[in-house]
């Protein structure tokens, strides 16, 4: 009997130390809960980009008049703008450099997309063009026009969205679903949709 209820000590013992080991788990888990949670999202952005994203600075070469994009850019620019609070865009007549996104318009020689997204940062050598995910201090949107020139209005427009969203760091979207971010979709929103914005703010914050 005195073994009996030996035995039943040291089983409730170690249930207790059980509970108790569970217990100290759970301030664990909650403090790696959001970091999984942003890992869940962070397929549809790159990490780093402008520090804080506020007070970005548009500015369009002359190409981009002469082949008749100009309005399509203004356009592109301004569904992006105060999306989130963190993201504010204006567009300036004189070429900045830092929180900079400017955009072009000529031949990409051999290539066949519409557009593309690169980024650079400025230090004392001048510029230096680094990967998507690096901290930045300038995207650059080149369109290439004889590729643009073939799109209906709505689609080019759609086309120089698509793009500032890279600029502004986000990813390529092949989830389903309404989206400007599609990889291989040519669109007609004429703006970001829901799912854009909210990547955005994901991103950058409400």
């Amino acid at each position: 009997m005195e073994n009996g209820i030996r035995e039943m000590n040291i089983l409730g013992r170690e249930e207790i130390m059980n509970v108790k080991r569970i217990l100290l788990l759970i301030p664990s888990l909650a403090f790696l809960l959001p970091t999984i949670l942003v890992s869940a999202h962070s397929d549809h952005y790159n990490p780093n980009g402008y520090a804080g994203a506020q007070n970005l600075k548009y500015w369009r070469d002359a190409s981009v008049s002469s082949t008749g994009y100009h309005n399509r850019a203004d356009t592109a620019y301004a569904t992006w703008n105060n999306i989130s609070s963190k993201v504010a865009i204006s567009r300036v007549t004189s070429e900045p450099t830092y929180y900079s996104i400017v955009v072009y318009a000529g031949t990409i020689s051999g290539s066949t997309v519409y557009a593309v997204a690169d980024y650079w940062t400025y230090g004392f050598f001048g510029w230096s063009q680094v990967n998507p995910g690096d901290a930045r201090d300038r995207s650059r949107i080149r369109l290439n026009t004889p590729q643009m020139n073939t799109l209906t209005s709505a689609e080019s427009t759609d086309v120089i969205i698509h793009e500032f969203g890279h600029a502004l760091s986000l990813r390529h979207n092949d989830d389903s679903g309404a989206s400007v971010m599609k990889e291989y979709e040519l669109t007609i929103y004429g703006s970001p949709q829901q799912t854009d914005k909210d990547h955005l703010k994901q991103k950058w914050g409400n």
